[in-house]
């Protein structure tokens, strides 16, 4: 009798806290899910030999979604020559979250200006979707030797020698969140009087802002 007792005063408050957590889960849902929807975690994600939850990077994830884009580019810069590339988005609240990284054979300097007016936008640079499976464009639009009128605001610049580069793949320290319906000029210029060999490397994905 005492048993059964104290077994129904130790199940009332645990049976309570299962219904909590019940009603938890059927009220936080993920964003895209309704609440009568059901929510499942793979247990593919689940990682075997500490059962801690694995998950993706929000980069990888929108390579995944087809979301990811990327421009590379090599070009020989001659005797003190400049090389402008043009960064334009659309008037949308698709945002681009951007990194570059760009690498050299001899002293360069890159600036990157915000806020460019122009004449011309120049010749489009090809943009590619990073997955192969998405029909997916990119809204963002990267071209090179736009005819600038005005550079704009400078944002940042560097300066570096022989075999070295700019920009990285580090995103939580080199991201750049560009404003929508702006331009942005990344100025590369040869500080030799040789033939400096430049390879640059733009990678976005796009995200709509929901705040």
């Amino acid at each position: 009798m005492i048993g059964n007792t104290i077994a129904k005063l130790v199940a009332r408050p645990l049976l309570a806290l299962l219904m909590i957590v019940a009603l938890s889960i059927s009220v936080i849902l993920p964003v895209g899910c309704s609440s009568g929807e059901a929510v499942y975690i793979r247990t593919e994600s689940i990682d075997a030999a500490t059962q801690a939850l694995t998950v993706m990077e929000y980069e990888h994830h929108a390579i995944h979604e087809g979301d990811m884009f990327t421009v590379l580019e090599v070009t020989d810069l001659g005797n003190m020559a400049v090389r402008d590339i043009l960064v334009v988005t659309p008037n949308t609240t698709r945002w681009a979250h951007l990194v570059w990284e760009i690498e050299h054979e001899l002293e360069t300097g890159i600036q990157f200006y915000r806020g460019t007016t122009y004449a011309a936008a120049g010749t489009i640079v090809p943009s590619f979707n990073r997955n192969g499976n998405s029909a997916t464009a990119a809204t963002t639009v990267v071209t090179h030797t736009p005819n600038v009128t005005l550079v704009g605001t400078l944002v940042g610049t560097i300066q570096q020698g022989n075999g070295k580069k700019a920009g990285g793949s580090d995103r939580e320290s080199n991201e750049f969140i560009l404003e929508q319906n702006q331009a942005y000029l990344i100025r590369i210029s040869n500080l030799t009087v040789n033939d400096n060999l430049i390879f640059m490397k733009l990678n976005w994905y796009e995200h709509e802002n929901i705040e």
